[in-house]
């Protein structure tokens, strides 16, 4: 245990024959330590805590030093001197990834250290092939990114750089061997938001290990707010208020499945590399120095650590390969093939079998349908047709005038005022003049045109998707309800469905 108060004058008083101790106050204590401990005593703005002699002063030796210094002869409080060595240590306070940089810059000037191909670092190390560019180019990325972060805290670097690939191949060592201390890098799983912002304060590279465990989007919106925050409120070692601090680490990321989205947003923000072979950790290690050094001079010369316009296209392009599987995905993909530019989420599940027209469909599987829709590029827009409002859903391109519908004297359509939200299958005419005989003829409309025999709804393709929890419609039980029951039944379905 360091012995913080050898050296110090002692503070006994005799008077009288009576020995007493005097009362030191924290000023006077942390010009003691100040001038009996010089350069020894540091303060590492990193892990926020004091040293001496370059070694991190353990908490026992900062919260008993009053009782020391009692042993000494002083009276003193047990905050009071806390408060003095650590204002002691913080008027010699040093960065420590900052000098190591430094360092590689003075060791390339003096010819002791040669520097590595920033821009295939990814294949030297990760047995990526040379051809793909963009995995490179991610791993360079995220190298700059980690050397700005260090010379300008709290710059922006809003993507986390993810290894992903067989378990016990070494994406986690490749991290950590990167750091020339173990204690720069952190990989501890905390659920405490508290506890999280203090590790990434403390360390310059912090790991969230196996992204597919985080399997809520709740927890994906968690993660992606971590990464877009370029400053953290906390409160840090030995103090006793909560204090808003620059950003100093970067964020990256290691999962074995490659079923690890389940937000069909924000995925620019992930920039995956597929490892398909073990990591030389020793080469990495031995290469370590030469590595950063080429990420500093990257950033001296300005390299700006983002994907182009035509980059990040292709990493959104290859996000879709760990996006989690949606069950109703072959299903929508399905009625799709013959589907109407504007239809509504029921008429799905009642295109596809999945309901009679007197059945609901499970709230959540019509969110999970909604989400297939959106990430195949439709939109879900309030409509009116036929004086009928609704939410029909719409591929993005098809904005505009509503397809199938020309302009009618008897029809009140817009693009911007969307169309019922009603299956019933009794769908009113819409009067359209015909081009070529210049007549005018009744159709239905495309939005809302459906094959219709009796009282049910019949699809106009055959489905042998299964989804769980779902079974092919058959007679419904309601369809030999007499017909005030049905039509009172369809009219409580309507104004359900229009209500969303």
């Amino acid at each position: 245990m360091v012995n913080l108060v050898k050296g110090l004058p002692e503070g006994w008083n005799e008077r009288n024959g009576i020995t007493r101790s005097q009362e030191l106050d924290p000023g006077r204590l942390s010009l003691l330590l100040k001038e009996q401990l010089k350069e020894r005593l540091r303060f590492n703005l990193l892990t926020l805590k004091p040293e001496l002699d370059g070694v991190e002063l353990a908490e026992t030796e900062i919260t008993y030093l009053y009782v020391k210094l009692g042993e000494c002869g002083w009276k003193v409080g047990k905050q009071a001197a806390i408060d003095a060595i650590i204002y002691a240590s913080q008027k010699n306070s040093y960065d420590p990834v900052k000098e190591y940089l430094l360092s590689l810059e003075q060791q390339k000037k003096e010819l002791k250290l040669y520097e590595a191909d920033v821009d295939n670092i990814a294949s030297d190390y990760l047995n990526i092939k040379y051809e793909d560019k963009l995995s490179n180019k991610m791993v360079k990325n995220w190298l700059v990114g980690q050397v700005r972060r260090a010379f300008h805290r709290g710059c922006k670097h809003d993507t986390m750089l993810v290894l992903q690939g067989d378990q016990g191949i070494g994406k986690s060592s490749f991290f950590s061997a990167l750091m020339p201390k173990a204690d720069w890098f952190s990989d501890t799983p905390t659920s405490d938001p508290k506890d999280r912002l203090l590790i990434i304060q403390s360390s310059w590279c912090y790991e969230i290990a196996e992204l597919e465990n985080l399997t809520s989007k709740n927890e994906s919106f968690k993660v992606k707010a971590l990464l877009t925050s370029s400053y953290d409120t906390f409160r840090p070692p030995y103090g006793r208020s909560l204090i808003k601090g620059a950003r100093p680490s970067c964020l990256v990321g290691t999962a074995n499945s490659t079923e690890l989205l389940n937000d069909e947003t924000g995925h620019r923000r992930f920039n995956f590399v597929h490892v398909t072979e073990p990591i030389n950790i020793e080469q990495v290690k031995s290469d370590r120095d030469a590595i950063w050094l080429s990420a500093v001079l990257a950033y001296r010369e300005g390299y700006e650590p983002i994907l182009d316009k035509e980059e990040s296209q292709l990493s959104e392009v290859r996000s879709t390969n760990y996006e989690k599987e949606n069950i109703f995905q072959d299903i929508v993909l399905d009625y799709l093939e013959s589907a109407p530019d504007y239809f509504t989420t029921r008429q799905v599940f009642l295109g596809t079998q999945l309901i009679t027209p007197y059945e609901n469909p499970k709230q959540l599987d019509a969110v999970q349908v909604g989400k297939v829709l959106t990430s195949l590029g439709y939109e879900k827009r309030q409509m009116r047709i036929n004086k009928t409002r609704g939410r029909y859903w719409h591929k993005k391109e098809t904005q505009g005038k509503v397809p199938g519908v020309p302009e009618s004297d008897d029809d009140d359509v817009t693009a911007d005022s969307p169309a019922i939200d009603s299956d019933s299958g009794n769908c009113p005419n819409v009067t359209t003049k015909n081009k070529e005989s210049n007549q005018r003829e009744s159709v239905k409309h495309k939005a809302i045109r459906w094959e219709t025999g009796g009282d049910n709804v019949t699809p106009k393709k055959t489905f042998s998707n299964v989804v769980v929890g779902y079974k092919k419609t058959s007679q419904h039980p309601k369809l030999k309800m007499s017909q005030e029951e049905q039509t009172k039944a369809q009219r409580d379905l309507d104004e359900y469905w229009n209500s969303l």
